[in-house]
C-alpha cells in the first residue's frame, strides 16, 4: 500500500459504504485520434451521498491508501433536495490498486470487482487503441447487467 496505511477496519467499512451505495462500471470516452472519432472505455467506481463527514471519511481512507480520485459537488436545481458529493475513481491503474486492497472486503460488490480486475489485467496486454476482444466485451456486459 506505499508508505501510508490504513487501518483494516477503515477499510472495511469503506467496502461495506461501496457494497451499498457504490457503483462499479465503466465509463466510455469520445475523443478524436489521428484525426479520426475514437470511443474507449475505462473502470469506474464511484459513490454518491449528501453528508459531509462521509466524504470527509471516504477522502481520508483514500488519501491513506495513494489511491487517486476525483472529487465533483452538484447543486440541486430542486429547493427540497440537499447538496450532493461524487468520489470516483477511474482508469485502469487507480481502479487497479482500489481493487487489490478493497476486494477481500467486499460482499455485494464482489463480483463486479472480479470481473473489473479480470478486464484490467487483459486489457493491460493490449496497446491503448486496439480493438476490444470479445473477452473484455463480454466482461464490460456481465457488469452492466448486475448493475441492473
Amino acid at each position: 500500500m506505499g508508505n501510508q496505511q490504513a487501518k483494516t477496519s477503515d477499510i472495511c467499512w469503506l467496502a461495506g459504504f461501496l457494497d451499498g451505495e457504490g457503483c462499479f462500471s465503466f465509463q466510455s470516452n469520445h475523443v478524436r485520434y489521428r484525426g479520426q472519432p475514437y470511443s474507449y472505455w475505462y473502470p469506474r467506481i464511484r459513490v454518491d451521498n449528501t453528508h459531509r463527514p462521509t466524504l470527509d471519511d471516504v477522502t481520508y481512507i483514500l488519501d491513506e491508501l495513494g489511491v487517486g480520485y476525483n472529487v465533483t459537488w452538484r447543486t440541486p436545481t430542486n429547493k427540497n433536495w440537499k447538496p450532493s458529493w461524487c468520489i470516483a475513481i477511474a482508469g485502469m491503474k487507480r481502479t487497479s490498486k482500489f481493487l487489490r486492497v478493497i476486494s477481500p472486503y467486499l460482499k455485494t460488490k464482489a463480483e463486479h470487482a472480479k470481473r473489473i480486475t479480470a478486464w484490467i489485467q487483459v486489457r493491460q496486454q493490449h496497446k491503448q487503441n486496439d480493438p476490444y476482444t470479445e473477452q473484455e466485451l463480454q466482461l464490460m456486459a456481465e457488469v452492466k447487467e448486475m448493475n441492473h
